[in-house]
């Protein structure tokens, strides 16, 4: 049996800003539809490599207490004792044109460019909150 990644989801508030903002990561859309039965728009994006990126926008989308911006906006360092999703990340291999090319679009970035053992690295947030790394490797 071979089992391989298919796609990454996400619910917004709002599909346009939030296609906007995946641009600006090099995902283009691929597919939309809309199903009544749920009410929901559904948008796919796929970058160059393949990666999709499933966007939901529900007629009346909610939100959970626990998921968008929680932990609250805290350094990525301090919301990694919170069991649950932390991040989704993506690679560059120019970390400094990443962060000024994300910061000009009008980005929320959370703080400065980090080096690490492995990477050079940097944080954003989505238009609804999911926090986003940017990460270039050394090797």
């Amino acid at each position: 049996m071979e089992i391989r990644y298919s796609h990454y989801c996400i619910t917004v508030t709002d599909l346009e800003k939030s296609k906007d903002f995946y641009q600006l990561l090099n995902f283009s859309e691929e597919r939309r539809f809309y199903r009544e039965e749920l009410k929901t728009n559904i948008l796919y994006m796929v970058n160059p490599e393949g990666l999709k990126l499933e966007i939901i926008h529900p007629d009346a989308p909610k939100r959970i207490e626990g998921t968008a911006k929680v932990p609250l906006k805290r350094p990525f360092e301090e919301n990694l004792s919170y069991v649950g999703y932390q991040h989704a990340g993506f690679t560059t291999t120019d970390i400094e044109d990443a962060y000024s090319s994300l910061k000009k679009g009008g980005v929320e970035i959370a703080g400065e460019i980090k080096t690490g053992k492995i990477s050079r690295y940097f944080f954003c947030w989505d238009p609804d909150g999911n926090l986003i790394e940017i990460i270039q490797y050394f090797v």
